[in-house]
């Protein structure tokens, strides 16, 4: 992805944060984190990328949605991963995997496996 394309998706996730904000619409909210954590990935600029995902973890804890849960578990491992923290990234992992099984929840579907 250019440059341009990351300004330009954190813009749009900005508007997106705005609008799931004002009308407090949690799920939209909770993707938009979930959208900037892949965005900041994405640029290697892990340290913000880790904040807002613990930021939509935190969230969807508050949203009954085991689903968006799992999701959030796995890409704060995913970005553990690529900064080379193994054993954070396990953690996640696992953690996405264990609350998917204990759930009853088919991971492939969400994109885990």
């Amino acid at each position: 992805m250019l440059a341009k394309d990351y300004e330009n998706a954190i813009i749009y996730l900005d508007q997106c944060m705005e609008l799931g904000t004002k009308v407090d619409y949690k799920l939209t909210v909770n993707s938009c984190y979930l959208n900037f954590a892949d965005v900041y990935r994405a640029q290697k600029r892990y340290s913000e990328a880790i904040v807002t995902a613990e930021k939509s973890i935190e969230l969807a804890k508050t949203t009954n949605s085991p689903n968006l849960l799992c999701i959030d578990y796995y890409r704060k491992g995913q970005i553990y991963y690529d900064m080379g923290e193994l054993d954070p990234s396990l953690f996640y992992y696992q953690s996405a995997e264990e609350l998917g099984l204990k759930q009853n929840i088919n991971l492939r579907l969400l994109g885990i496996y």
